[in-house]
């Protein structure tokens, strides 16, 4: 974090200022390379830095610890936006098995319902089907007495 804070003075002085001489920092010397390689300030050749596209990115939104800051907040709302895309697919392959059973349900609901018309038929129309019987019975009865006396 010292560091940081050091970045931050170091990128606003010399965003001020426009670019910078290595000579004219002898003893920031250090802070300077690791600018130089975090990409925050670039070689413009000749011991003269020049702010960078991160540096520039990082001026803009106030300073290198609130582009740290952004930066990080971003990343947050990266992994929640990822935690929740897990949380929606889990969601949704939840509905789906829901929706399955809900269909296979439907089905045996279906086929009981078949099965269930069928046999109030069988109470409904039980007489008739006894007196159908019972009439094949008394014509046969009656067919065999016909036969007999002939």
């Amino acid at each position: 974090m010292e560091i940081d804070n050091k970045i931050d003075e170091l990128l606003s002085e010399i965003y001020r200022k426009g670019k910078c001489e290595i000579d004219n920092y002898p003893e920031k010397r250090d802070i300077l390379n690791i600018m130089l390689s975090r990409g925050i300030l670039g070689n413009s050749g000749g011991g003269i830095l020049h702010i960078d596209n991160l540096g520039d990115l990082a001026c803009k939104r106030g300073g290198w610890l609130k582009h740290l800051k952004k930066e990080a907040e971003l990343e947050s709302k990266k992994e929640a936006k990822g935690e929740l895309e897990i949380e929606n697919l889990k969601l949704q392959n939840e509905n789906l098995e829901y929706k399955r059973t809900i269909r296979e349900q439907n089905e045996i609901i279906t086929k009981l319902e078949i099965k269930l018309k069928t046999i109030e038929l069988i109470k409904a129309y039980w007489w008739v089907i006894i007196a159908s019987i019972g009439i094949g019975i008394f014509i046969r009865k009656l067919w065999d007495m016909a036969v007999s006396y002939i």
